[in-house]
């Protein structure tokens, strides 16, 4: 049975994945020029550009996809939680392209949320590409099985990180408009200020 599947793997299924594995891995280092030119050294004159290759990337897994969605009918296809991120990653990636593209405030929070947003469903893509990989199939499966397990863990951390986060708020901690120091808050209440972010 294992020499029947891993004649399947070779013949049919092994260059599929190596083409898309492919493709995710350009639109990765495309993704990261991106962030590294835009977001690093503030050089815009390649912005365009990029952004279009981004989308051109995301053709083929859109493509992937629909088909998959098209045979195997949309009751099975969304049973599967993994086809939730993979729709996820294509067309929040398509949305952030179109963002980066048309926005003219495209390093505002909205933007700069939207890519982090990308760079999760990448990584997660990524984690999936790697499982092709003999050497590294291992290593995805045992990653997996981790995060299933850290799941109470991750609850009662992010509950504390919360938590925590609200003692900051009650007592301004960097809220310098609102701080009882008249200095602070004349200086985060002045446009031209370097605090004036924090307004």
């Amino acid at each position: 049975m294992q020499d029947y599947f891993q004649f399947l793997w070779n013949n049919f299924g092994k260059h599929l994945h190596y083409l898309g594995g492919f493709i995710h891995f350009v639109y990765f280092c495309v993704f990261w020029i991106y962030v590294n030119e835009i977001y690093n050294n503030r050089h815009f004159e390649h912005r365009v550009g990029l952004c279009w290759i981004m989308l051109i990337c995301l053709i083929y897994p859109m493509i992937y996809d629909c088909m998959q969605l098209y045979k195997q009918g949309a009751m099975e296809y969304f049973s599967d939680f993994w086809n939730y991120l993979d729709q996820g990653h294509i067309w929040i990636g398509i949305l952030n392209a179109i963002n980066q593209r048309y926005n003219t405030d495209f390093l505002s929070h909205y933007s700069q949320g939207l890519m982090i947003i990308v760079a999760m469903f990448m990584l997660i893509k990524t984690f999936f590409f790697l499982r092709i990989f003999n050497n590294c199939s291992f290593l995805v499966a045992m990653l997996s099985e981790v995060f299933v397990n850290l799941q109470a863990f991750m609850f009662f951390w992010y509950m504390c990180i919360f938590f925590f986060s609200l003692t900051h708020s009650i007592l301004d901690v960097g809220n310098f408009a609102f701080s009882d120091n008249i200095m602070l808050r004349n200086m985060a209440l002045l446009k031209n200020e370097p605090l004036s972010q924090f307004d």
